[in-house]
């Protein structure tokens, strides 16, 4: 999934601020865009029938109100959570979560934030906020794409660049053109716009084998196999 982290050494340093510059300029380019915000405190329920809810057990609690909704979970591992409500479509910010293992946009301002750097896994931009710490930092990491905090064009730019690599890779890059896209790369380009990754009726691969040895067949007639192959399946009891 094409998730990214924002961090920081610590409170107030500007993620907040940093995430909704990077919002509004991946939608400026039709991106679709999810956010997870991790909040140091318990969230603060204000309609106490819905604590009362969870109090009494229950997994999942659906909030509903005339203007907007919220799922309520008492799970807490992130990576579970994103597998399980975040779509594969798109690109997901977090703020916050610098224990993930998700790439990571880390906002610097001072030497000693040069700490966070070493101790951090996935470092994906380094963000920085003067233009003395950027040269510092250009010298002792030299493999490590940096920035100013203000340069929004360029993180959103490569969180574009690295979403469409990783949708690509995921995809059989047969260049089939069943999806509506002449080429793969064109189709991974729309799916961080929001076209659902499961449009690629090549993503699950249909292989005929006779003696061992694997026949070559061309995508429409794997597909219609493979359409066949469900079709049957579809009959039979605790199929999905």
């Amino acid at each position: 999934m094409q998730v990214y982290c924002i961090v920081g050494a610590r409170r107030g340093i500007g993620k907040t601020r940093l995430v909704e510059k990077v919002i509004e300029k991946l939608k400026e380019k039709r991106i679709t865009v999810y956010t997870v915000k991790k909040s140091s405190k318990k969230i603060d329920l204000a309609e106490k029938d819905t604590s009362r809810h969870l109090n009494a057990g229950a997994e999942l609690t659906l909030a509903v109100s005339p203007q907007d909704s919220v799922v309520i979970l008492k799970r807490k591992n992130i990576e579970e959570l994103i597998r399980q409500y975040i779509p594969e479509n798109g690109v997901t910010l977090i703020e916050g979560f610098r224990e993930s293992k998700y790439p990571k946009i880390i906002i610097v301002e001072n030497l000693d934030d040069l700490k966070l750097i070493e101790k951090l896994d996935s470092k994906f931009i380094i963000a920085c906020k003067n233009e003395n710490l950027k040269r510092i930092i250009d010298e002792k990491y030299e493999n490590l794409a940096t920035c100013m905090i203000d340069d929004v064009n360029y993180i959103v730019n490569r969180i574009i660049e690295d979403s469409i690599a990783k949708v690509y890779e995921r995809l059989p890059k047969l260049n089939c053109g069943l999806c509506g896209y002449k080429k793969c790369i064109k189709f991974a380009e729309a799916v961080i716009r929001g076209e659902e990754i499961e449009k690629c009726p090549m993503k699950i691969r249909v292989k005929i084998t006779v003696n061992g040895k694997e026949l070559k067949i061309k995508p429409y007639v794997e597909l219609v196999r493979r359409k066949v192959i469900e079709g049957f399946l579809k009959s039979l009891k605790g199929f999905n």
